[in-house]
């Protein structure tokens, strides 16, 4: 998609994902944010592309304990408001704080490590044992970087 709108605010595109940000200190903030939306939303139906608006969610990065909270919203339908999303892999929460994300690659980690030694049972070769280690469970923990 390449979206040829111009907008006061941050874009990121990736494939057919678009993620729109800016920061937000006021009521007027949040306006600006709607107002790209909208335009996104006017574009689109120009181009005939259709907005998954079930897909599309919202969420507000702050370590204060009262962020601003705006209601938006893409062709009348609110957006889903969230805790935290995945970005290429990474898990970023509203109070960005990492170890959710480390909890997850941990999690898959130990997944991985369990699979190999219930499949490996009859293995007599400790090398063997290494090299699948190495080779599945050492570069799911690279991610913790």
């Amino acid at each position: 998609m390449i979206l040829l709108v111009k907008l006061p605010v941050n874009c990121l595109l990736f494939a057919d994902d678009l993620k729109i940000y800016t920061r937000v200190h006021s009521t007027f903030d949040q306006q600006v944010l709607q107002r790209s939306l909208t335009r996104i939303e006017t574009w689109c139906a120009a181009n005939v592309m259709e907005l998954n608006v079930s897909k599309c969610e919202v969420v507000s990065f702050s370590r204060s304990r009262f962020p601003y909270i705006f209601d938006y919203r893409i062709n009348g339908l609110l957006l889903r408001r969230v805790n935290s999303v995945k970005n290429l892999g990474v898990v970023f929460t509203s109070t960005l704080d990492p170890l959710e994300h480390i909890d997850g690659v941990v999690s898959r980690a130990y997944s991985l490590l369990g699979f190999i030694m219930r499949s490996t049972r009859s293995f007599r070769s400790p090398q063997s044992l290494l090299i699948l280690y190495k080779t599945l469970v050492r570069p799911s923990l690279s991610m913790v970087r």
